[in-house]
């Protein structure tokens, strides 16, 4: 899809030879697993990523490297030769298909590139996909993720030195969010927590599920500031509590906050300084940086480009 808008993805994409390659089979393990689930289910997006770590971690995972060899074609054999699967197997012709596609792209030992780069002083931008508290390790196991989403994360997925990481951004919401099952404090039921939804557009970006709202949740951020080292907050969607009366976050305790109007780069409105503010002295650690729309121009640093109304 990108080449055929004109992007040179070949020269661009540079994908890590290391990397688990997940299979036909991996979504069928993945499916019929949360189907036995019933009420207990997890939430999983049902696209493999479990069992893929489950096949990593046996030592048994299938890596992009794999892909070169020359048996590899004889994996669908192999798989369709185990007895007792309790689910039909998958097909694996478009997925050896896909696997000769890939093979066209950039394929290195990526943690070598990244080490030159940032001995050439390079900037290096690290995102991760899921929230702390979606972490395996230090999330609200077991409703979370199969990686390490915290800052460790880049050292463990990257293979970079803890000591070669520099600033550490925290980006949170102006309220909480949450897609599938497991617990959250502050979630609404009312009107408000529909209006949010709605508003925000809060839909699961890989299930198409719609999320699980509520007010900011200023201890599960505090802990994620924790485990992750922190140093900035970045708080986005701003723009979608606007308009509300009243606006609050959860602290142990509940605390309330007057509603701010609309927001631009022009005019920001005093109650939502106050609001921003008092979420630093709560974190002890500085929002440098806040968005309140969707667009580009829409994101201004905190507080030195703020215009108070």
């Amino acid at each position: 899809m990108l080449e055929a808008l004109g992007v040179d993805v070949k020269s661009k994409l540079i994908i890590s030879d290391k990397a688990h390659i997940i299979t036909p089979l991996h979504k069928s393990w993945d499916s019929f697993n949360e189907s036995q689930l019933g009420s207990n289910k997890i939430g999983s997006t049902l696209k493999g990523i479990g069992p893929c770590y489950t096949d990593k971690v046996s030592r048994k995972g299938l890596r992009i490297k794999d892909i070169f060899n020359s048996d590899f074609n004889l994996l669908g054999i192999k798989w369709n030769s185990q007895i007792g699967l309790p689910f039909q197997i998958p097909d694996f012709k478009e997925f050896f298909k896909a696997c000769e596609f890939i093979k066209n792209y950039r394929i290195e030992q990526t943690e070598f590139l990244i080490n030159q780069y940032l001995d050439e002083d390079k900037s290096i931008l690290a995102e991760g996909a899921q929230a702390a508290g979606l972490d395996i390790e230090f999330g609200t196991y077991p409703y979370v993720t199969s990686s390490s989403t915290t800052t460790s994360g880049v050292c463990v997925g990257l293979g970079v030195a803890p000591k070669r990481i520099g600033i550490v951004y925290g980006v949170i919401k102006v309220y909480s969010t949450r897609v599938g099952n497991g617990p959250f404090t502050t979630e609404l039921f009312d009107e408000i927590g529909d209006f949010i939804s709605k508003t925000g557009n809060e839909i699961g970006a890989t299930t198409g599920r719609k999320r699980r709202c509520g007010w900011l949740d200023l201890e599960q951020v505090k802990y994620s500031c924790m485990i992750c080292g922190v140093d900035q907050i970045i708080m986005t969607k701003s723009d979608i509590l606007s308009g509300l009366k009243e606006v609050k976050f959860y602290n142990g305790v509940y605390k309330s906050f007057k509603g701010w109007g609309n927001l631009s780069r022009d005019i920001i409105d005093n109650n939502f300084i106050n609001y921003v503010e008092s979420i630093q002295n709560e974190l002890k650690t500085p929002v440098s940086i806040v968005s309140f729309g969707a667009n580009r121009d829409d994101i201004m640093m905190f507080p030195e480009q703020i215009n108070i109304s």
